[in-house]
């Protein structure tokens, strides 16, 4: 239907999308539909979270990566640093 276009339209934006369903659940009036379309979003949001920390705990117990850990450490810190770089250049607008 219409309202599932604009949803899907603005799910590219987060903080856009809530606001969606938020408008959506409104003009539907069913505060289960409104609650349905949160907790849809709400799973969507954990499950790469979930993911990332699972997948986090199984490589700190991997033997076979030791050797290159320190590696792996620095070049993550590295790409850390350069998405904090980005993300404030898109406040401050340095580059």
């Amino acid at each position: 239907m219409a309202a599932e276009a604009i949803v899907n339209t603005a799910s590219n934006n987060k903080q856009v999308t809530v606001w969606v369903e938020l408008g959506v659940s409104a003009s539907v009036g069913s505060v289960v539909y409104g609650g349905l379309l949160m907790l849809a979003f709400a799973i969507g949001r954990v499950i790469p979270l979930a993911v990332g920390a699972f997948s986090i705990g199984w490589l700190e117990n991997l033997q076979s990566v030791e050797r290159w850990r320190r590696g792996f450490e620095i070049t993550g810190g590295i790409t850390l640093m350069a998405v904090g770089v980005y993300l404030l250049n898109e406040y401050y607008f340095w580059f």
